[in-house]
């Protein structure tokens, strides 16, 4: 199956000098994701994924082809993550902080790879695999929990948040913040879709956790959001997917 054809536009007023980390970046969604951060200024553009050799094609990719990157590597910083990890993941964003100083921006594009097993059995004793369910909601977690602690930091690089007491104290400066994680999402989870019914599970899930914890994200300053991708082309060998993030956005920006 060939790669989707993908497209984005974040607004460059809030894109230029930021930093932002996104898993899964090595192809699809979040090299695109990537390639839009870097021509519209940013200023460091983190990428994970669970091959060396890949991360290194995507680094290229986004030295070549990004115009207003001007071939920098110091732009681009591509870390191995197995995103169902915690570890993993606090090592990226640890990663992310120390080599730029500050995260603005997560994209929870990845989820941990496999064969997504198949519910259609006529064998009632067939014990259910609801593991591929689990690790997509085990990845997204992860990333977002090891995110929240530099997203809600002070923004002077003193480092991560670790207290409730300290939380508290960023809600009174949180309308001059522009902290955001984005949370990748599937229309699948609004639709039957009988080949992957643990796949929908998982993401019905994703969508739930954005919405049950919005709230008490922007009591933070965080903006928790979350974008939707639907398959609309008729052939699952040319898939393009339309961008379609901030779905559940308040605010007019990331």
């Amino acid at each position: 199956m060939s790669s989707p054809a993908l497209r984005m536009s974040p607004p460059q007023s809030n894109a230029k000098g930021s930093v932002v980390v996104i898993t899964g970046g090595s192809s699809g969604i979040g090299l695109a994701v990537a390639k839009a951060f870097l021509a519209a200024g940013a200023r460091g553009v983190v990428i994970s994924g669970r091959s060396r050799e890949r991360l290194d094609i995507a680094t290229k990719v986004l030295l070549d082809e990004c115009p207003l990157n001007g071939g920098d590597p110091k732009r681009v910083l591509a870390r191995v993550c197995e995103i169902i990890s915690w570890d993993d993941n606090v090592a990226l964003m640890k990663a992310a902080f120390e080599t730029y100083g500050e995260i603005d921006y997560v994209f929870a594009n990845a989820l941990h790879g496999g064969d997504v097993p198949d519910w259609r059995t006529y064998d009632i004793f067939a014990k259910p695999d609801v593991s591929y369910t689990t690790a997509i909601v085990q990845s997204v977690t992860n990333t977002v929990h090891a995110a929240i602690p530099y997203l809600a930091s002070h923004g002077d690089s003193s480092g991560p948040i670790y207290s409730m007491d300290e939380y508290a104290a960023q809600a009174a400066v949180k309308e001059r913040r522009d902290k955001a994680i984005v949370v990748t999402g599937s229309e699948v989870v609004f639709s039957e879709f009988d080949p992957m019914p643990t796949y929908q599970a998982g993401k019905a899930a994703v969508h739930s956790l954005v919405w049950a914890n919005r709230s008490w994200f922007d009591a933070v300053g965080v903006r928790l959001n979350g974008e939707l991708f639907a398959q609309i082309a008729p052939s699952r060998s040319s898939i393009h997917f339309p961008w379609r993030v901030g779905i559940m956005k308040r605010r007019e920006n990331y």
